[in-house]
């Protein structure tokens, strides 16, 4: 049996050491970038050692991995870049996840950029590990679909299961017989996608179309911060949201009213029904947002 560690972050994290223990493939090692209680007590569980570390580059954190006398790196997750002097000296070198389709979607955020891009299907990856960003060759893979009505929620739930099957199907093999030389990319269709900040989820009324709107909403659903409007000096992420089907046109930004369902206002072509948005800790309709009409939002002056 192999020994090795799993770097981990969030619920993609735990869901792949989850599955590995169930397969009987245990890490003697975790490297977790948040403080995830599960994953934390699946470590405590099965007598898995246990650290939290956000900068992985540090010799001194290098050199603690290396003192477990390891084969095999898995990255599941973690967002931070691991340096290939972390990955490079183990025998059966490293593996990393991948969300989005690849080679075109490259780096961070593949799912938000992906439905933002009207992608209607995407895919998961197991890599093997290399200095570069997601360009390592394609060791296990399936395809999801990203449905009209799919959000970023529900994109992450069908990528975390993918990995939950694949992730444990490469340590699997590795085990067996090694790291295998896998598929290479199509270098010619590469495309880097940079990271995503919060201040990149205000909604653009003047400039996006309604279906942009919607897309944006969708796209930046949990688990990432949203897509928002600044009201009053406060933000209120927008979590639900459609176009109305109806032509609708005046000053791109206004609050024209309120259905029985939602608030509309205006985008660079038409209306947007503003079906639901986070209210003190929770999720309150569309119709309860706290603007009224002839309010009209523009970007917020810090940007």
């Amino acid at each position: 049996m192999i020994r090795f560690v799993i770097y981990t972050k969030s619920e993609r994290g735990r869901h792949s050491l989850q599955a590995l223990i169930e397969r009987r493939l245990v890490p003697v090692l975790c490297v977790a970038e948040d403080s995830e209680p599960h994953t934390r007590q699946l470590c405590v569980t099965h007598n898995i050692a246990y650290v939290n570390e956000k900068r992985p580059k540090q010799p001194s954190h290098i050199a603690m991995v290396h003192g477990y006398n390891l084969d095999l790196l898995v990255c599941a997750g973690y967002s931070k870049i691991l340096p290939a002097e972390l990955f490079e000296p183990l025998r059966l070198g490293g593996v990393n996840c991948h969300g989005g389709k690849l080679p075109e979607y490259r780096g961070a955020s593949p799912i938000p950029w992906q439905i933002l891009r009207g992608e209607t299907s995407g895919a998961a990856y197991v890599l093997r590990m290399t200095a570069g960003i997601d360009d390592g060759p394609v060791l296990a893979t399936e395809p999801y679909t990203i449905e009209p009505h799919d959000t970023a929620r529900s994109v992450t739930d069908k990528v975390t299961s993918i990995f939950s099957r694949i992730v444990p199907d490469v340590v699997q093999k590795c085990s067996e017989g090694g790291v295998q030389a896998g598929a290479p990319q199509d270098e010619s269709a590469a495309c880097h996608w940079t990271r995503r900040t919060p201040e990149d989820g205000e909604i653009d009324w003047e400039r996006l179309t309604a279906r942009e709107v919607v897309d944006l909403v969708r796209a930046l659903d949990d688990p990432y911060p949203g897509a928002f409007i600044t009201h009053n000096g406060a933000r209120l992420i927008i979590r639900r949201a459609r176009v109305v089907e109806r032509r609708m046109a005046g000053v791109a930004g206004r609050c024209v009213g309120k259905t029985s369902e939602g608030t509309l206002i205006l985008a660079a072509d038409g209306a947007v029904e503003i079906l639901g948005f986070d209210a003190n800790g929770g999720f309150a309709g569309g119709r309860d947002l706290p603007v009224k009409y002839g309010d009209t939002f523009r970007l917020h002056s810090s940007r």
